[in-house]
């Protein structure tokens, strides 16, 4: 007697099930492992940004130790722009033949410097930087993602009281370990910054409306409103906050695109995570050379 046919499961409904349910399962699964693979993405970079700065506290130390001081917080000792402190220590970073090439008594957008100025330099450039979607200022300097350890309050910018002292013009830069009375393995050296606020813009005076105000993040600026790095008592809340805009404060307080903080090298050498959550005073007390913390 025939079976009828319409009494058969047909197989392919079961395999369309089945391969629904496989790919919910996989769907999940994906779900799941997506924030674990962009985490351990995260820790790798966050671990070259930790190797970028211990390089630069590697160079500081070799730098020193060729010239008996600590590297100045710029080139020059008025407002000039000739470099930043990363231009003195291209040298001890295996850049020898851009340090070689750099003219000392120019800017660092002069004919001569650009080609070096505009190259980027993988250890000044941390990997989780977010660079700006959209060009802003000179973007023929190559970014970058550390600046000085300079002082506690914005306002005295002629008051240095961090791992960096003011230049007096006419005599020699003097500032050396020894004179960190509070310890080199307590005192920052330099500090991550980004792009956080390149989307302030300017809306008067008419000629620079609609430019960027701080899309100026590169590694051979050592203008000190760009390149000086501050951990200011008086605005703390500013600290890694890329939200909150007060100007001239903002631009150069310590901030990054970490999760949950920002990372620091100090005068030893040694590497330093510096949370949101971190007591204002404690992170104050690792900018002064000798407030005796």
């Amino acid at each position: 007697m025939k079976r009828s046919s319409r009494l058969r499961r047909p197989s392919n409904a079961m395999s369309l099930v089945e391969l629904l349910i496989t790919m919910a399962i996989l769907s999940t699964l994906m779900g799941a492992l997506l924030p674990a693979v962009n985490a351990a993405r995260e820790a790798a970079r966050r671990m070259q940004c930790t190797n970028n700065l211990r390089q630069l506290g590697i160079a500081t130390n070799a730098y020193e130790a060729a010239r008996g001081h600590l590297p100045p917080p710029k080139l020059g000792t008025q407002f000039e722009n000739r470099g930043s402190t990363l231009v003195l220590l291209l040298p001890y970073l295996e850049e020898h033949d851009a340090y070689a090439r750099y003219r000392f008594d120019e800017p660092i957008d002069s004919t001569n410097n650009r080609p070096i100025t505009a190259r980027p330099v993988s250890v000044y450039l941390c990997p989780t930087m977010r660079l700006p979607a959209t060009p802003l200022g000179d973007t023929s300097l190559a970014p970058g993602s550390y600046v000085i350890s300079s002082r506690t309050t914005y306002a005295k910018h002629q008051q240095l009281d961090g791992a960096f002292a003011n230049q007096r013009p006419g005599q020699p830069y003097r500032l050396s370990t020894r004179h960190i009375r509070d310890g080199a393995s307590r005192t920052l050296l330099f500090g991550e910054i980004n792009y956080g606020h390149a989307d302030f813009r300017w809306s008067e005076p008419s000629e620079l409306a609609g430019q960027s105000r701080w899309g100026d993040t590169t590694w051979a600026n050592g203008y000190w409103f760009h390149a000086w790095g501050h951990m200011s008592d008086d605005y703390p809340h500013l600290f890694n906050n890329s939200q909150l805009f007060l100007s001239p404060y903002s631009p150069r307080a310590f901030r990054s695109d970490h999760p949950g903080g920002v990372q620091f090298v100090k005068i030893d050498g040694s590497a330093l995570f510096l949370t949101n959550d971190t007591d204002p005073q404690v992170r104050r007390a690792y900018v002064t050379r000798r407030g005796r913390d």
